[in-house]
């Protein structure tokens, strides 16, 4: 099943330049057809509970893939080859949290193709949230997600596509490259990522969606949805056919 594999990592201003332009690149070889990298910015609720995800970390890539079980295992097999000199070097300063989750719906700009290809060039931005949602109330919520915020926030000019998620697996990897797979019965199940054509979040669309029967019921309480966000600026994109392009 296709999804996404996204990293977040803590990276001192001494390996920042070193990840990004050396580390990154020999990840693009892990059955991803595309890679976004960015950085945490202001989101208007940075300093509420609600403001940061559960990975913490500033720097975050979003791996789009084919198949995501596959993909877990490339990444296992890639974590246990790490050169030495890496893993006693710049890595030595950093954290990862990485999750892997699978697609389950998704609403698209018809002009957007965004699967390997060039135009994901024109994500200025990535809006991350992750959510979890009260059991008993999980079919109905899901059905006003579907009908009603899914349309609504995709309907916004700015918005590229937006996509829910399933959490698949998740892993925490220490600054001596220690791995630890987390539980996820303690994690949030679901996540939304919606690529923007904009630095700014789609306001026109958001008093919208908080304007419609239902919204305030399911989350603005935190209880029936408990849920999180986070806003990211895009530092840099791969695509499958880049290097040739740039080539040529």
């Amino acid at each position: 099943m296709s999804g996404v594999v996204c990293a977040w990592a803590s990276l001192p201003d001494e390996v920042l330049e070193w990840y990004e332009t050396e580390f990154l690149p020999q990840q693009r070889n892990v059955e991803a057809q595309h890679s976004i990298h960015c950085e945490v910015t202001a989101s208007g609720m940075e300093h509420e509970p609600v403001g940061k995800l559960d990975a913490a970390w500033p720097f975050l890539t979003v791996y789009e893939v084919k198949d995501v079980a596959q993909t877990n295992r490339e990444i296992d097999i890639a974590s246990n080859d790490l050169p030495e000199a890496a893993k006693s070097g710049p890595l030595k300063h950093v954290n990862f949290d990485v999750r892997s989750y699978r697609e389950v719906k998704r609403w698209q700009n018809e002009d957007f193709e965004g699967n390997g290809s060039a135009d994901i060039e024109h994500i200025a931005s990535i809006a991350a949230m992750e959510w979890t949602i009260d059991e008993a109330r999980e079919e109905e919520v899901l059905k006003y997600y579907y009908e009603v915020v899914g349309p609504t926030i995709s309907s916004s000019p700015d918005v590229l596509r937006f996509r829910l998620f399933k959490l698949d697996r998740a892993v925490v990897v220490d600054r001596d490259q220690k791995r630890t797979f987390l539980d996820s019965k303690g994690l949030h199940r679901y996540f939304t990522l919606v690529e923007l054509e904009s630095e700014e979040w789609p306001w026109d669309v958001v008093v919208d969606i908080a304007e419609k029967p239902g919204w305030a019921e399911y989350f603005e309480t935190q209880t029936v949805v408990k849920w999180q966000l986070s806003h990211y600026l895009t530092r840099s994109t791969f695509w499958e056919h880049k290097e040739k392009s740039s080539i040529s």
